[in-house]
């Protein structure tokens, strides 16, 4: 196994740029270790959330989907407690 896959498989089987451009969408823009909740596009999928999230945040994610008056996804409700409340104490 080299390196990157040893990587990868830290990280949930992603990529650190894969984690960073999600954490990107998921955390609080004001400071990422605020709690969490957002909405965040469907194409980022509930797995890589929550694996940003733990990674990042250091906390579990709470993740619904979000779904438009005809029952299409349009996004995923994502709620959690942040870094100062999980890790910063």
């Amino acid at each position: 196994m080299n390196l990157d896959n040893q990587s990868k498989a830290a990280l949930g089987g992603y990529t650190r740029d894969q984690l960073d451009a999600a954490f990107d969408q998921i955390k609080d823009p004001a400071n990422w270790k605020y709690p969490i909740d957002t909405v965040v596009p469907a194409d980022c999928g509930p797995r890589l959330i929550k694996t940003a999230v733990t990674w990042f945040a250091g906390c579990i994610a709470n993740v619904e989907p979000v779904r438009d008056a005809e029952g299409i996804l349009t996004g995923w409700h994502v709620q959690a407690a942040g870094y100062y409340a999980s890790v910063d104490r």
